[in-house]
């Protein structure tokens, strides 16, 4: 069994040999000291769990000693009990004011000596024991946080705005801010010598989780035809999604999917096709302030009750119309309860507010509020936008 050991620093023998005797019985091993200079020595040459001190020393008082021992980061956590015939209650005081932890009067009762040594190294013991345990969490928690950092580093890669390039319009942008270190949202630009289709999803959760599903829904869409309709893209997802998650009904323990928004918008600007699970496109007229709402389906990318084809919708645009579409965060974020259904929300009266901006302008807007917000704690969900001036 490893040894506890105690320093007793008392500049009377007789006093060092009756302490030693007292904690002898409880398998304590008393390593004395006559004088503060020789108390230094021993301290560097065992693990002491304990300190008895006297007061009355020749060179250097109990209390001055003390506070040395406090400030030293090698010995600052070893409790120091006092052990003197100063019996004033100004002495105690002082006592504990210069870090000791505990106070005993000469003559002291062996008993109760022993009985207060236990408790403070008892005390020591759990303290050095949690402190252990912290610096092993501390450990851990760094290597998984670096672990995060770099995949985050792979997936902002994966997802960089300054690949976020529309063809055929006249301007566009993606405001995305996750919550966490890792996005659930993402988003995704096709473009070839027919249009460009813009992608947007919001996974289930965040961080994680969420980063999970961001991946395997990219690698789908890696892998389908870029010419594919905004429905045909859904359906490949759903069915993508479902298979790799071996969904089969809402009981299944598994049954995380994604909202999504997809437009598709003509060469010509003239025609945008558009389906969204979850998700609404919204169309901000070039001569108008007021939003067109344009509704996804009422079901996420993955297993649902009722699963049906999800619904193309094809309409005529105009040179200098505004389109919008975003994840759920951004509603979140700026109180939004109303039902998303009803089309007349928070946000779509937030992009006509702005009508009379550029569109580089009402970026510099939203990012504006959603930082007045973020700042205020309110953010709990990955946020993104996307705006495209045709």
């Amino acid at each position: 069994m490893k040894s506890t050991f105690i320093l007793a620093v008392d500049d009377n023998r007789f006093n060092l040999l009756y302490l030693s005797e007292c904690l002898s019985f409880a398998d304590y091993t008393v390593i004395t000291a006559e004088s503060v200079a020789e108390a230094r020595e021993k301290l560097k040459e065992y693990p002491f769990s304990l300190i008895l001190l006297d007061i009355m020393m020749p060179e250097i008082d109990g209390y001055t000693y003390c506070t040395e021992l406090k400030k030293s980061e090698e010995t600052a956590n070893i409790p120091v009990i006092f052990l003197s015939a100063r019996n004033q209650t100004a002495d105690i005081i002082k006592g504990f004011q210069s870090g000791g932890v505990d106070y005993l009067v000469k003559p002291f009762i062996s008993d109760e000596l022993l009985a207060r040594v236990n408790i403070h190294i008892n005390l020591f013991n759990a303290k050095t024991i949690i402190s252990k345990q912290n610096s092993e969490l501390l450990e851990i928690n760094k290597k998984f946080k670096d672990s995060i950092l770099y995949a985050g580093s792979i997936q902002k890669e994966l997802f960089k705005i300054s690949d976020f390039a529309v063809k055929y319009v006249s301007e566009s942008f993606v405001i995305h801010r996750p919550i966490d270190l890792l996005s659930g949202d993402f988003f995704k630009v096709i473009n070839n010598d027919k249009g460009s289709t813009v992608i947007i999803a919001d996974c289930t959760g965040h961080g994680v989780p969420g980063a999970f599903l961001s991946i395997m829904a990219l690698t789908l869409l890696n892998q389908i035809s870029p010419t594919a309709s905004p429905c045909e893209i859904l359906e490949y997802l759903r069915t993508g999604i479902k298979k790799n998650l071996h969904q089969k009904s809402l009981d299944d323990k598994i049954i995380d999917g994604l909202d999504m928004g997809i437009v598709f918008i003509s060469k010509d600007k003239k025609n945008i096709e558009y389906a969204g699970a979850n998700i609404n496109l919204y169309i901000l007229p070039a001569e108008s302030n007021e939003t067109i709402c344009i509704t996804g389906d009422k079901m996420p990318v993955s297993i649902w009750f009722k699963e049906v084809p999800f619904e193309l919708k094809k309409l005529q645009i105009q040179t200098g119309d505004r389109i919008f579409i975003y994840t759920d965060g951004i509603r979140i974020i700026l109180n939004n309860t109303d039902n998303e259904g009803n089309c007349r929300t928070r946000i779509p009266c937030f992009f006509e507010d702005s009508f009379s901006l550029s569109l580089s302008e009402q970026k510099i807007f939203i990012e504006q509020e959603i930082q007045k917000q973020v700042i205020n704690g309110h953010q709990n969900d990955d946020i993104t936008v996307i705006g495209i001036k045709v």
